[in-house]
């Protein structure tokens, strides 16, 4: 009789980051992409690119390395447990967790964000809870 150990919360959410390096870089790194569409009115054409830097925060972890090493580290597989962990100020670990849970299950599925039911913000504002148009019929020209 053998007996299998579940992964922990951790041991999951590392394999779930390091797996979502490979997806991230193959999506992003070295790419940009150009999105049209007839609904937008400040420009005709919106530039989507990402850097390596822009991958820490996609987890929700906390971590000493800087956001170009730890995203290095997810990518070659070397990051380990001790790298992050989920401590957030004013934050408790559960709400840190909850938050981590969430994005982590997108990571495997970045490549699929340039789909039919795609929504494009065209005059979005970082942290600010504005009421701005959402555009649902966007035309994709994919620049590769």
């Amino acid at each position: 009789f053998m007996h299998i150990q579940t992964p922990t919360f951790k041991q999951n959410v590392l394999s779930a980051i390091c797996n979502g390096a490979q997806v991230y870089k193959d999506i992003f790194i070295d790419f940009e992409y150009q999105v049209f569409s007839k609904s937008f009115t400040k420009n005709s054409f919106y530039i989507i690119s990402a850097t390596k830097s822009n991958f820490l925060h996609l987890t929700g972890v906390n971590t000493q390395l800087s956001a170009d090493q730890f995203f290095d580290k997810a990518l070659n597989k070397s990051l380990t447990e001790n790298d992050f962990d989920f401590t957030k100020k004013g934050q408790t670990e559960k709400m840190v967790k909850s938050s981590v849970r969430r994005k982590v299950r997108f990571l495997s599925s970045l490549d699929k964000i340039f789909g039919k039911s795609s929504l494009v913000e065209e005059s979005f504002n970082k942290n600010q809870f504005l009421v701005l148009s959402l555009f649902q019929k966007t035309l994709l020209h994919w620049d590769l």
